[in-house]
């Protein structure tokens, strides 16, 4: 008896093509874990700067050589800031550049007595709505909108 399977014949009797293919998934697996002497060198880590997401963002947002420091600082922060900032953009607008400015008036500000003491996650938020303020005011709303978005995908995930 012959049965059909993606395009494959399978007959009666011989190993079933599933078999094989996990077989074949299992064997390539254990190759791949095998490191020969040249495979054992340790690289140097790729920059995310350099990643596709990144350098697409960069050409075709025109960001220019001055401001790639911002993008690599934008690199270092967690994914979680991106995520959590993702609609902040797309509502402000227009009025973007001013929310930052009062935002980062807000993380500034330091108590009553002008004591400045911020903790993590406030030092992340600030410095977050620093480069977005930055990119807002040499480009525009919609250039710190395209960062957000690419570097929710590539930043780092620890927070």
């Amino acid at each position: 008896m012959v049965e059909r399977f993606h395009g494959m014949e399978e007959v009666s009797g011989s190993t079933p093509l599933r078999s094989t293919r996990k077989i074949f998934t299992n064997l390539m697996n254990s190759l791949n874990s095998i490191q020969s002497p040249e495979e054992g060198r340790t690289e140097e880590p790729v920059s995310l700067i350099s990643s596709p997401r990144v350098v697409e963002f960069i050409e075709s947002r025109g960001i220019q050589p001055e401001d790639i420091p911002l993008v690599e600082q934008a690199i270092e922060l967690p994914r979680q800031i991106f995520i959590e900032n993702h609609n902040t953009a797309s509502l402000q607008r227009e009025r973007l550049e001013v929310y930052l400015q009062q935002r980062i008036k807000v993380l500034t500000e330091g108590d009553r007595q002008g004591v400045q003491v911020l903790n993590a996650r406030q030092a992340l938020d600030l410095q977050y709505s620093q480069i977005m303020l930055a990119m807002t005011q040499k480009y525009d709303w919609t250039v710190a909108w395209n960062l957000n978005s690419v570097m929710e995908k590539v930043a780092p995930e620890s927070f």
